[in-house]
């Protein structure tokens, strides 16, 4: 080992270790409009979800329900996500619905029974909505990974269902709290399932917002594609 040169250490790039964070965590997937469209979607059906919380205090505290027939509530529910997430195959693969279709009906049928709830102060009324509450979370969860690689492409669909994941549950975690302090600001009900019902209406815009771009996105291309054929 005499003769050997022994190499200098290297300084270490700072710029470069960077950059590779960045590429590892996707940062690049933020200057996606579609995606962030997406995001926000899902940041507002956290919110729309938690209202589900508030369900057994007000059929116990304002319709004068029974704590058995609140949790019989809290377990259709749950129940019903399951179904969603099970019929959500159903509708895919045999009745061919695009996940497009499925997502704006999930979130039409979460809103709309957001809105009548605080109005159904029997059980016989209130368990139907509850019921169509959980049929439309289990399919909007299972829509999330489907999705996310349709808008970010397969090639960086991992990174984007991790993002996605991540402010999503943020937004779990800051949903509640927030919710909470404006109940016990209002003392209303109205409040917070008109709120989650507002939240899901916005979502189906902003996601038809996504489905525009793409078709003006398709259109474009077709222009190009039809102006290089022409050309001699």
């Amino acid at each position: 080992m005499k003769n050997e040169l022994i190499p200098e250490k290297q300084k270490i790039d700072g710029s470069l270790i960077l950059k590779r964070c960045f590429e590892i965590i996707g940062v690049e997937l933020f200057k996606n409009a579609n995606f962030m469209l997406l995001v926000t979607c899902y940041v507002l059906f956290a919110y729309t979800v938690i209202m589900m919380t508030y369900i057994p205090p007000m059929c116990v505290w304002s319709f004068g329900m029974s704590q058995r027939k609140s949790a019989i509530l809290v377990t259709l529910h749950g129940l019903f996500a399951i179904v969603g997430e099970l019929s959500f195959g159903v509708f895919m693969d045999l009745l061919h619905f695009t996940s497009a279709k499925i997502f704006i009906f999930a979130l039409l049928l979460l809103s709309s029974s957001a809105f009548l709830m605080p109005h159904c102060d029997q059980f016989e009324y209130i368990a139907p909505l509850v019921c169509m509450v959980g049929l439309s979370i289990g399919l909007i969860v299972s829509l999330r990974l489907i999705l996310t690689t349709e808008i970010a492409s397969k090639e960086h669909a991992t990174k984007a269902y991790s993002i996605l994941s991540f402010i999503s549950g943020i937004s779990y975690f800051t949903s509640s709290p927030l919710i909470g302090s404006i109940f016990d600001t209002t003392k209303s009900f109205l409040i917070v399932f008109y709120g989650g019902g507002v939240c899901a209406l916005i979502a189906i815009i902003l996601f038809l917002f996504i489905t525009y771009r793409d078709r003006c996105c398709k259109k474009c291309l077709q222009k190009k594609s039809t102006g290089i054929n022409s050309s001699p």
